[in-house]
């Protein structure tokens, strides 16, 4: 079987191969710039002959339909050197990152929080996903009349009053998990705040804005297990692009999930 090569929204990055070492980098017609994987888009990029052998790089891509130095999301790493021309391989895709204040949260500081406490509390999880929530919209207050008009206003009044909770006027991180087995509301309290504990020792970015008080006390939504394979499969059902890729660790935009899906969440 030949592989087609590399193919990605950017175009054709590989010649065919048959191997699974990749395909060798396709330097006509185009022009393949290369960004390490650990530098900032900002950085200089590299030519395709001052690649090393085993770095990982996202390619950046100018050619005759109109791109222009497109960076791509999917990391690719040099298998060989074949003279002068770099054999690349597909590794997976660009990290995920969100702004907070002046800085930034990653998707690997998201990732690492949420493992770090599920060791710490002998949890395991199957699949895990975090965004931002938006902050809630107030609820309506309701009108003096028609509270009078209810029956028993006066003893509502007088007596025990019901207090609702007050709406979050903050963003939340909020952390959608999946677990190897089903916790309780404590258990899931515990480990949301043992994330968050984590997270804050880890991201000074998202320190600075919890401690003032820019974001609210992170959330935790277990979901029942298969979940993010249905997730998946939904998006490959609908033709998103990169629907086959493992989905990022944090997203943002919250994750579309069905009530049927959840198991419990802390609030």
């Amino acid at each position: 079987v030949l592989d087609s090569g590399h193919i990605d929204g950017l175009g054709v990055l590989t010649l065919p191969t048959v191997g699974d070492e990749g395909g060798l980098a396709l330097l006509e017609g185009q022009l393949l710039e290369f960004l390490p994987a650990g530098d900032d888009e900002s950085a200089p990029t590299l030519p395709a002959d001052g690649l090393r052998l085993g770095e990982r790089y996202y390619p950046v891509v100018t050619n005759h339909d109109g791109l222009y130095r497109l960076l791509g999301d999917q990391l690719v790493e040099v298998t060989e050197i074949d003279a002068g021309t770099p054999r690349l391989a597909r590794c997976g895709r660009r990290e995920a990152r969100l702004p907070l204040g002046e800085g930034e949260l990653t998707e690997a500081q998201s990732r690492d929080a949420l493992l770090a406490a599920c060791r710490s509390l002998d949890t395991v999880v199957s699949g895990q996903a975090a965004w931002l929530e938006p902050p809630e919209a107030p609820r309506e207050e309701a009108r003096k009349s028609e509270e009078e008009a209810r029956p028993g206003f006066w003893a509502r009044l007088f007596g025990r009053k019901d207090r609702k909770p007050v709406p979050r006027s903050e963003p939340a991180l909020t952390w959608a998990v999946e677990t190897e087995r089903t916790l309780d509301e404590s258990a899931a309290a515990k480990l949301c705040a043992a994330a968050e504990a984590e997270l804050r020792r880890g991201c000074p970015a998202y320190a600075k804005e919890r401690n003032e008080k820019r974001l609210a006390e992170a959330q935790l939504i277990l979901l029942r297990p298969g979940t993010f394979t249905k997730h998946a499969r939904r998006r490959l059902a609908e033709g998103r692009p990169g629907a086959h890729q493992p989905p990022p660790a944090l997203r943002e935009v919250p994750l579309r999930i069905d009530e049927r899906d959840l198991e419990r969440g802390t609030p």
